[in-house]
């Protein structure tokens, strides 16, 4: 097998971090340890992911400041500790470590269930600003596939679609609630279908996905803006 054709492991490890985070959201939809063993998951894969990336905190204090770079910055250290929040809240109250007899309580699953939606938004911001990166890597893994351009314009479409109704999905799921108001009960409708849940997760992290890209690209049009201006 020629091992140019194959993705690189980074590659991988940041799709299935992508695929698993909206499903982690389903805490209503799944068992409570099938959620803490995806959730467990998830953060070995954060783990790698930091590993594979580990040169960027290296570089964190040294060179030049853009707007871009801090942005780009904030966003991630912004990721780091919500993650680290999401392992705290969900450690305190796991049913897997019920042995250790940690301290759970509702105040901890409130500040999970917080530091998941902030995360959300944060995850896309973070895709759309190294989008051209990912993209890059995508299009080189893909080959022929990738540069199609009706395989293209069909991608773009469908992004476009998923973020505007992530418009109304941000309503429907009440986001301004969860991220500002503190508001911690995630329920869903029983009635309503699971892949309604889903689709409005993906919808929502891709509107972010789009405003990440768009901070990217306004961030770049100014840095190349002429000092006089």
């Amino acid at each position: 097998m020629n091992r140019k054709l194959l993705p690189h492991p980074g590659l991988l490890v940041d799709l299935i971090m992508g695929m698993l985070f909206p499903v982690c959201l389903g805490f209503r939809l799944m068992a409570e340890p099938v959620h803490e063993w995806l959730g467990l998951a998830l953060f070995v894969l954060f783990g790698v992911h930091l590993w594979f990336n580990r040169r960027w905190f290296c570089d964190l204090f040294r060179g030049r400041y853009t707007l871009r770079r801090a942005l780009n910055a904030f966003v991630i250290l912004a990721l780091l500790g919500l993650m680290l929040m999401l392992l705290a809240g969900g450690l305190m109250n796991a049913h897997l470590l019920k042995a250790l007899e940690l301290p759970g309580s509702m105040e901890h699953r409130m500040r999970h269930t917080l530091a998941a939606y902030w995360g959300l938004v944060c995850v896309g911001l973070h895709t759309g600003m190294q989008w051209s990166a990912l993209s890059g890597a995508i299009r080189k893994a893909a080959g022929r596939v990738w540069r199609h351009p009706a395989a293209g314009a069909m991608l773009r479409a469908t992004g476009l679609a998923l973020a505007v109704f992530g418009v109304w999905a941000s309503v429907d799921r009440e986001m301004g609630a969860k991220l500002f108001l503190g508001f911690g009960f995630d329920f869903w409708d029983p009635e309503r279908p699971a892949a309604l849940f889903y689709l409005c997760v993906l919808s929502i992290m891709s509107l972010y996905v789009w405003a990440g890209r768009g901070i990217a690209r306004l961030s770049a049009i100014r840095r190349r803006k002429p000092p006089h201006e």
